[in-house]
């Protein structure tokens, strides 16, 4: 969940993708597709980062 910007991601494997949902109203925001299934995720609050990783990488992802 970002606080600043207050969103809930929601990785979403079977779907090949991750969810962006208000987080006061947990509508849909938007939805990032992937090649690969995401799965976890980790968040550097610090510097404005969001990573997964994909099943079919050897590395993670950085997203924002």
């Amino acid at each position: 969940m970002s606080l600043r910007l207050k969103e809930v991601w929601v990785t979403t494997p079977d779907d090949k993708s991750i969810h962006v949902l208000d987080g006061k109203t947990l509508e849909q925001k938007a939805k990032l597709d992937f090649e690969g299934n995401p799965e976890g995720f980790a968040v550097d609050a610090m510097h404005g980062r969001f990573y997964t990783n994909l099943e079919t990488r050897t590395a993670p992802c950085r997203l924002i």
